[in-house]
């Protein structure tokens, strides 16, 4: 039986997780209490997300492994993308200490410097 998390099920749904939590408290949602969390029966999620005239962005052979694992290339791109704008301001952040180091000399030492 396929599962998923509430905050699975609210990302595909586009939704809240309390949305969720309210569907699965109002039985539009089957789901189940187990050790780790809720359970969200799919084919329930897959019903109850039709009955709102929304699609589901995840795949219906999708499995909670393949979420995290898509989950976490997203991740992974993203922190590329951070390190290098972080890389960027720390070469415009040494370009600025140069020239306050530059600005901080004396006019007539400027002049000779350049």
């Amino acid at each position: 039986m396929a599962t998923l998390t509430p905050n699975e099920a609210a990302k595909a749904a586009h939704v809240s997780r309390g949305t969720i939590m309210n569907a699965i408290k109002a039985l539009k949602i089957k789901a189940r209490r187990a050790n780790t969390g809720w359970q969200i029966d799919r084919d329930s999620f897959d019903s109850w997300l039709a009955g709102r005239g929304v699609k589901s962005d995840m795949p219906a052979n999708m499995s909670e492994d393949d979420v995290g694992m898509s989950e976490l290339a997203e991740l992974r791109t993203e922190k590329a993308v951070l390190v290098e704008r972080l890389a960027s301001k720390d070469d415009l952040i040494a370009r600025l200490e140069n020239e306050v180091e530059y600005l901080r000399q004396p006019f007539w030492k400027r002049i000779t410097l350049k």
